[in-house]
């Protein structure tokens, strides 16, 4: 018996992209790139780049733009479509908060008025308890077999609760979030007045990146760009400080913080990074000595704001 020849499976070979096209894969893959660069950035750059050359590569962009900073006071606007002088608000909402993704769990506590988040799997990677420091009360935050909770017993935390980052952000925009530092820091034993900030400013500029212009909804000519707060510190004590913890907020024109985020000083960012380093590898800052530091912002991703505010949370 004959058997009937079978038609050969068809194979989809993709073609390549033409005109337009060609255009459109270009603009889209800068873009992956460019989140995926930033998303680092605000997630504190974690699985997707187990190095700190993003951190390397936005320290470039940071010291670019402090070399071409404009003389000129940029927007004031936490929403990308419009750059404007003043407390501008515009009617289209400003992105959500994507220092980690909606659905990340986070222990959430409340110190006063003051919101923070700890993810939990920066909790369980620690192994240990985490010595803190909120609305200027010292705590503890431990994760077991239970969960993560409070072990230090305060009468001034108003509330504690496990959810999803979107919930906790949606309830507290002003939260700040604890990020685990590459050495197991211990109790905090220097007083904040240690370390005083001496100067600071901030200013917007430009980045040049379809991640940016893929996200801009308006027509208007003005491009979008990072927001970079920027100063110096000075160590006024005899002793030598091994590093400083920056808080970075951001305040509306009723003098009600809306953001808050915190960062090192710049001779201590390598603290920022995902692996392990030795406390050798930072250097510390002596007895009268200088320092700078930086925080990159995306204005897309922050609420309307009249002006900054930095200050020393804590030194170690």
């Amino acid at each position: 018996m004959r058997v009937a020849p079978q038609p050969a499976a068809r194979r989809c070979i993709p073609r390549a992209p033409r005109g337009d096209e060609k255009e459109k894969f270009r603009v889209g893959h800068q873009a992956e790139t460019c989140r995926c660069i930033l998303r680092c950035r605000v997630r504190g750059v974690k699985s997707a780049h187990p190095t700190i050359a993003i951190l390397l590569l936005l320290s470039s962009i940071a010291s670019a733009a402090e070399e071409s900073k404009p003389a000129a006071p940029s927007s004031r606007s936490g929403t990308l479509p419009r750059i404007a002088t003043g407390s501008h608000e515009t009617s289209v909402p400003a992105l959500r908060d994507q220092r980690f993704e909606p659905r990340d769990q986070v222990f959430g506590i409340i110190v006063g008025d003051e919101p923070r988040a700890y993810a939990l799997v920066d909790l369980g990677t620690t192994g240990a308890a985490i010595h803190d420091v909120v609305a200027g009360k010292r705590l503890d935050v431990v994760m077991d077999v239970a969960g993560p909770r409070l072990t230090t017993p305060r009468t001034d935390v108003r509330e504690t609760k496990t959810c999803g980052w979107g919930e906790w952000v949606r309830e507290h925009p002003d939260t700040s979030l604890w990020r685990p530092s590459a050495i197991a820091e211990g109790e905090v034993t220097k007083p904040v007045e240690t370390v005083r900030v001496t100067e600071s400013h901030d200013y917007k500029t430009v980045l040049g990146c379809a991640f940016v212009q893929s996200r801009q909804t308006s027509i208007d000519p003005d491009p979008p760009g990072i927001l970079v707060l920027t100063g110096t510190v000075e160590n006024t004590s005899a002793q030598a400080v091994h590093h400083v913890v920056l808080r970075y907020e951001l305040v509306d024109k009723r003098g009600k913080v809306v953001y808050r985020d915190e960062g090192f000083n710049r001779a201590a960012e390598a603290l920022a990074s995902p692996t392990p380093i030795l406390v050798t590898d930072v250097k510390s800052l002596a007895p009268g000595a200088t320092d700078t530091f930086r925080m990159l912002m995306l204005p897309g991703e922050l609420p309307p704001f009249e002006k900054t505010r930095i200050s020393v949370v804590r030194v170690y």
